[in-house]
């Protein structure tokens, strides 16, 4: 499995957010659980 760099994970992120629409509270919770 490849790992992202952090300037990937931001960009999967924003793009979570503005184009899916996955609030960023969300994205912090799944992160937590992981």
């Amino acid at each position: 499995m490849k790992t992202l760099s952090r300037e990937e994970v931001r960009e999967v992120d924003r793009r979570a957010i503005t184009i899916f629409g996955v609030p960023g509270v969300v994205l912090m919770e799944n992160a937590g659980a992981g």
